[in-house]
């Protein structure tokens, strides 16, 4: 897990400051800025799913599937930047026993 953090927040160091060469942002951003967002996404993400798992009504179930879509997509969006940058964030079996942990 250590290893994908120091990798996103190199991706995000490395963003930053392309943007900030092109004035789209201050010189000198927050650090956790990316990593923030990252764990804001997956707290959205884990309030999606207990949401869907907790609807009982059609149209909850409608919202609940449009609100986890949402939040996958942010989140497919995030790592995608990250591998454009050219970041590679490896998958271990600690990082995959979470994600099962995740939909437990």
């Amino acid at each position: 897990m250590n290893q994908v953090k120091a990798a996103l927040l190199q991706f995000f160091k490395k963003s930053v400051s392309k943007l900030s060469r092109t004035g789209c942002l201050p010189q000198e951003p927050e650090e956790d800025t990316f990593l923030t967002m990252l764990n804001e996404v997956c707290r959205e993400w884990r309030t999606a799913y207990n949401y869907f798992n907790m609807a009982t009504g059609q149209e909850q179930i409608d919202l609940a599937i449009s609100m986890l879509t949402t939040a996958e997509r942010k989140f497919v969006l995030l790592l995608r930047e990250a591998q454009l940058s050219g970041y590679y964030i490896p998958v271990t079996l600690e990082s995959l026993q979470e994600r099962r942990g995740f939909y437990a």
